[in-house]
């Protein structure tokens, strides 16, 4: 199929519609694959979308008559979708002393800040130093010789510690 579509693009008016005709096509597609790739993250998918499309617009005319399109579209969005990673982690880098400052709120603002501050204060100092490690990429569970899923339930169990009111 993109052999048949790729002959047929000329530049100009109709290269426009054959472009129109691809961007029907594959971009809904295109899309999901990056809305999945991102986990969910829709404005970022609709951004390597975008950017995808641009690409192709961009580089239609250098593209081989024998290529197959999809394949072309999906392999730059994969591309696209690293650098967007890449640009936009979604790590958020603090320490457990921004939260006991009172800089972090909860994110559903169940508690106040004043209680927020009072959970985290109670928390030993090696969770306070073991949360803080974990959020700033620090890989602690080398350190204490544990994997990494036995590291993030005992960062879940803290997490569950500060925001739950039962405790």
């Amino acid at each position: 199929m993109g052999d048949i579509i790729m002959k047929s693009f000329i530049p100009g008016k109709r290269g426009n519609r054959m472009f129109e005709e691809l961007m029907e096509k594959y971009c809904g597609e295109i899309f999901e694959y990056c809305k999945y790739s991102l986990g969910g993250d829709v404005q970022g998918a609709e951004d390597c979308t975008q950017e995808v499309f641009f690409a192709l617009y961009k580089n239609i005319h250098r593209l081989k008559l024998s290529e197959d399109i999809r394949y072309w579209l999906y392999k730059t969005a994969s591309y696209k979708v690293k650098n967007y990673r890449r640009k936009n982690k979604r790590h958020s880098v603090c320490s457990i002393d921004d939260l006991a400052e009172g800089t972090l709120v909860a994110d559903d603002d169940v508690q106040s800040e004043y209680e927020l501050k009072e959970q985290v204060q109670s928390l030993t100092e090696s969770e306070k130093k073991l949360v803080a490690d974990y959020y700033m990429g620090k890989h602690p569970e080398k350190e204490l010789g544990i994997s990494q899923n036995s590291l993030r339930i005992r960062v879940h169990r803290i997490k569950k510690k500060i925001f739950d009111k039962d405790d």
